[in-house]
């Protein structure tokens, strides 16, 4: 018998599983209950659950440190602790009231990725609040792997919030085991699935994630703080135009980036171009009256070059070739992979300046991007944030700088998700969940029958969601 279908056989057999009519703490009645605290009389069985909690894990490598959900997933996290040497956290669900007052137990630094273990997942609410903590004491959290996932929407919730789950077994999985071992007959199977079916979880609504320092601040505060000039002309146009919206702007045709240029002026601080997929590309034609519609509707111009070569290679691609990047764009986007030298070449290729934000996370799934060149990436712009970046694209607060801004991509009104692996997430989810200063816009402005008037929406949106944020 395999391991994981020995364990469901025997989480069965020591109750932590039952079936019948049980009264949850909703007021439901439910067909089935699971009660997996039985698990620490049982340390055989606690064992393979934490392996095989371990296996299912994100295959990008492992975690920085681990935290188990209070209580019931503590002593498995404490299990992979040892066996992995792994280092662990302990949340607490209460501050303690002596000592060091701590609700957060363990060694750890900001930019930390943080994996989340959980006995079973319903909303996703548990693993939502463990994360907010988290987050709100500087670490990442984008994984959670659970034992028993009931299948009544946790994963989706939790998805929407920036959170990955790995389940090690489902519902589903598990009735088919107990089904085939005959410890349940065809009937239970049947009033288990249409509980599951007609019981979908929703997380409480004002589970929310807690903010960072910088994100009580305004952006007028934070201007006085910022040290880029670039930095604080962007500010001045967000304040000006009470708008934190940027729209990028992939297009073909240049007639199409102007047109899009000027409907939707109005309404964005930034317009994000990559100006290499232009088919019809001439300097007079495409550039000049690009910032000549900058200008009248008082925007400013983000190359999404993503920059990422040598020093000396990088400065040619920036002022020389087609393009003439330095000429024109405000913003530019770079990697971090280079190092300092690219940001140095940057510095000293252009007369304008020109604001560097560093791509620290993508919105993409299965980007190779970890947290360790994450870390790298907010320490490299940290420190130069008076001279070249002043800012960075990210799916998640990073720095606690309040000079720096960050950009948060993937952001649509009606979707969650496209066919080319594009995740995504609403305004307010962005700037109040994700610490966004500035959301990016794309096909949800670009490709809707009204751009003007979803522009405006997602201008309102946003503007709100920062108000919200900077108020609470």
């Amino acid at each position: 018998m395999a391991v994981l279908e020995e364990l469901i056989v025997n989480l069965e057999g020591i109750e932590a599983v039952k079936f019948g009519e049980f009264t949850l703490k909703s007021g439901l009645q439910s067909p089935v209950y699971f009660d997996l605290r039985v698990l620490v009389s049982h340390p055989r069985f606690m064992k393979q659950a934490s392996q095989l909690l371990w296996q299912v894990r994100d295959s990008a490598g492992p975690p920085d440190i681990i935290c188990g959900v209070p209580y019931t997933a503590l002593p498995l996290a404490t299990i992979i602790s040892c066996d992995e040497n792994v280092p662990m956290l302990i949340r607490r669900k209460e501050a303690k009231g002596y000592g060091t007052k701590k609700i957060l137990e363990g060694h750890f630094k900001p930019g930390d990725e943080c994996l989340i273990i959980e006995d079973v997942i319903t909303s996703g609410t548990s693993i939502l609040e463990t994360a907010e903590l988290l987050r709100e004491h500087g670490l990442v959290v984008k994984h959670a792997v659970v034992l028993l996932n009931r299948e009544q929407g946790g994963e989706e919730n939790l998805d929407q919030h920036g959170i990955k789950v790995t389940s090690v077994c489902k519902v589903s999985d598990m009735l088919e085991v107990l089904l085939k071992h005959q410890r349940i007959d065809q009937s239970v199977v049947e009033a288990v699935r249409l509980f599951i079916q007609n019981n979908r979880a929703c997380l409480p609504p004002r589970v929310t994630l807690k903010k960072s320092v910088v994100d009580g601040l305004d952006f007028q505060t934070r201007s006085s703080k910022m040290l880029h000039p670039m930095a604080k002309k962007l500010v001045e146009v967000m304040i000006g135009k009470k708008s934190n919206l940027c729209a990028a702007v992939d297009v073909t045709k240049t007639s199409e980036l102007l047109g899009l240029a000027e409907q939707l002026g109005p309404f964005v601080c930034v317009i994000k171009t990559h100006i290499d997929i232009l088919e019809d590309f001439q300097y007079e034609r495409t550039i000049k009256p690009l910032l000549a519609l900058a200008q009248k509707h008082n925007f400013l111009l983000f190359e999404d070059r993503k920059f990422a070569d040598i020093g000396n290679t990088v400065s040619l691609q920036f002022q020389k070739g087609l393009y003439a990047i330095a000429t024109w764009a405000d913003l530019i986007t770079v990697h971090g992979i280079p190092g300092p030298s690219l940001l140095k070449a940057l510095e000293k290729s252009s007369e304008r300046c020109i604001g560097a934000v560093m791509v620290s996370e993508m919105s993409c799934e299965g980007n190779l991007i970890d947290s360790e060149y994450t870390k790298k990436c907010i320490s490299l712009v940290e420190s130069t944030s008076s001279t070249c970046a002043m800012g960075v694209v990210s799916q998640s607060r990073l720095s606690h700088q309040s000079g720096i801004l960050q950009f948060t991509p993937g952001v649509n009104l009606s979707t969650s998700k496209d066919n080319l692996s594009q995740r995504y997430v609403s305004p307010e989810q962005a700037i109040l969940e994700r610490g966004a200063d500035i959301i990016i816009v794309g096909r949800g402005l670009t490709q809707s029958p009204n751009v003007e008037q979803t522009a405006k929406d997602y201008q309102s949106k946003a503007w709100e969601a920062y108000l919200t944020r900077i108020q609470s």
